[in-house]
């Protein structure tokens, strides 16, 4: 019995030693940042300067601030480019970035990525206001009806971003998940693949979690005020993306903020990635460009 439980145990090592740098060599795992509660301003961010490999092959990289792509080069004429995971692009080549298309098109300006996955409006304004002292002459928020639904803790609990009770004005945090289990298992990739491939059974990058509920626009008009009285929305230019609901879009613009609607092309469906909603880079592409145009028309 001795001997039978000692070659399982040598025969489970070698297993799992093998699969590990298989897993290493072929790149089959999905290596996910670290994230960490960043106490000062009550957000959630990844750590700084981490690098890993998406399962479509390419490398990601989190900058000195927390967030995915590049440093800007220099902070003068700084415009941010602030989202959820379509900005924050794990799924993208560091090259085919939002952020880094813009910087190509207008070289002038200094773009700056801040995104996280799966926040919305709310969280997005609190995340300007913790690099208020750069000094950005522009926001660039890209959202979409959701964005703002999601924030509105009365229209429906999610964890996942900061809230607001408009019943109370009590605001929710984003709930921090993160877990020394969880760091560990990260950093063993045999098991991660296993766990991500049997456990969680998909990917939670592939697609946005779509509504359940239709949209309360009353809600939303008085979140919109919300924000308006208690952020500065005057640098803040809201991109939709083109499959947004336009009712929202025209309640953003009748209340009195800066929107930018994208439109799609005979090739929309090329925006995306094929069993992904989240941009390609031809979706960065074409929206860079009419973002782009659209800078030319503002006084900046």
């Amino acid at each position: 019995m001795k001997r039978f439980i000692f070659q399982l145990v040598i025969f489970l090592v070698v297993f799992i030693t093998l699969g590990e740098v298989v897993i290493r060599v072929f790149k089959w795992n999905i290596d996910v940042p670290t994230t960490f509660l960043d106490k000062k301003d009550k957000l959630i961010k990844f750590l700084p300067n981490e690098t890993g490999y998406h399962s479509l092959g390419h490398q990601w990289q989190t900058n000195d601030f927390g967030y995915t792509g590049n440093n800007p080069k220099k902070f003068d004429k700084l415009i941010t480019v602030v989202g959820d995971s379509f900005i924050a692009g794990f799924m993208n080549p560091n090259d085919c970035h939002q952020s880094v298309y813009l910087q190509k098109l207008r070289p002038e300006f200094n773009f700056f990525p801040i995104a996280r996955q799966g926040t919305g409006v709310l969280e997005h304004m609190q995340r300007i206001n913790s690099i208020d002292s750069l000094k950005p002459i522009l926001n660039l928020i890209y959202v979409e009806e959701k964005s703002f639904l999601m924030s509105i803790r009365d229209f429906d609990k999610e964890n996942s971003t900061t809230q607001i009770t408009l019943e109370t004005g009590k605001i929710h945090h984003a709930k921090y998940d993160g877990s020394t289990l969880k760091e560990l298992l990260r950093k063993f990739k045999f098991g991660y693949y296993f766990y991500r491939q049997f456990v969680l059974k998909k990917d939670p990058e592939q697609g946005a979690k779509k509504l359940t509920k239709p949209t309360n626009y009353e809600l939303v008009g008085r979140f919109i005020d919300y924000i308006k009285v208690n952020y500065n929305t005057d640098n803040v230019v809201f991109v939709f993306r083109p499959d947004s609901d336009k009712k929202t879009v025209e309640l953003c613009s009748k209340k009195g903020l800066r929107v930018l609607f994208l439109k799609s092309d005979d090739n929309y469906k090329a925006w995306s990635f094929e069993n992904d909603n989240h941009w390609s880079c031809v979706g960065h592409d074409k929206s860079s460009q009419q973002v782009s145009e659209f800078l030319k028309t503002l006084d900046l």
